[in-house]
């Protein structure tokens, strides 16, 4: 994991993996499609103020606001997954690859828990098939999360029944 102390929002302070691969504002607003989408991403990017200036005994300034409307996105698994090198057996839904920005858009509850309940569907798999997390069969997780019914993309919101090619998303 990074030694690296990320400032979040108002004074909120996160640790994050270091990975090959992570996720950036231009991941959540132009190239959305992700082949290993493991959840969509539904919040815009809404950084709160990140440093308050005083002019003088009544003015101050704000800094660090970012609000940047956005689109659904591809979150893809290989947020959750450490360098191979490092660890084969290890899911982290929570200290995620992902810039400051697009943790803006990541941080919110229901996100959490389906990134959450996402990474125990793939547990198991990788234990009974004997592979790391980061060689998991993405196919066969895809069908099992839409199966619980976590959305994978538009057109799989609301459904829990056999996985179906979703439209703009999985195909990049």
């Amino acid at each position: 994991m990074s030694r690296q102390i990320t400032a979040i929002g108002l004074g909120i302070f996160a640790r994050r993996m270091k990975g090959p691969d992570i996720l950036t504002q231009a991941d959540t607003t132009k190239t959305r499609d992700k082949k290993d989408v493991f959840h969509i991403g539904v919040h815009f990017i809404d950084s709160h103020h990140v440093a308050c200036y005083a002019v003088d005994k009544d003015h101050f300034i704000n800094e660090g606001r970012i609000r940047q409307k956005g689109l659904n996105f591809a979150i893809p698994c290989r947020i959750v997954t450490p360098k191979p090198e490092e660890c084969r057996n290890l899911l982290v839904p929570v200290c995620i690859l992902v810039s400051v920005v697009t943790f803006c858009t990541i941080r919110l509850e229901p996100t959490w828990v389906h990134l959450s309940e996402a990474s125990g569907i793939a547990a198991p798999i990788d234990i009974r098939r004997g592979v790391s997390v980061q060689d998991i069969d993405i196919s066969d997780l895809q069908k099992r999360i839409i199966k619980a019914g976590i959305p994978l993309g538009p057109a799989t919101i609301g459904k829990n029944t056999e996985a179906k090619e979703t439209e703009g998303f999985g195909k990049g």
